[in-house]
């Protein structure tokens, strides 16, 4: 999913580290003044899975920042390689934080 964001990058990352304290950031990366990378993890113990978000944002210019995410997930065992549906899920969070908070932003690409 790739996003069109009108907010600057160091705000969008706050508020997105805000929004997903309670999950593991399980890395923080600060590439260059307009290049941030971020891996975020939610375990369930439910079913022995993960769900994980990989979050590159870059500044394209004062008030419009590129936010491309990737979900994945997956568990152990043949049945639980699925991520039954925690990929979409994941990036979905995104959007609707940005929605929550009422930030502009359109929707360039979702693969």
């Amino acid at each position: 999913m790739k996003l069109s964001v009108q907010k600057d990058i160091q705000s969008i990352k706050r508020l997105i580290l805000e929004q997903f304290s309670e999950y593991n950031i399980v890395h923080q990366g600060q590439i260059s003044e307009e290049v941030v990378f971020l891996v975020i993890e939610k375990y369930f113990i439910r079913n022995s899975s993960r769900a994980s978000l990989s979050i590159v944002m870059y500044q394209e210019d004062d008030f419009e920042t590129i936010l491309e995410a990737v979900g994945s997930g997956g568990g152990t065992g043949w049945l639980f390689k699925f991520d039954w549906g925690a990929k979409e899920s994941f990036e979905h969070k995104i959007i609707s934080i940005l929605e929550d908070h009422q930030i502009h932003f359109k929707e360039i690409s979702t693969d």
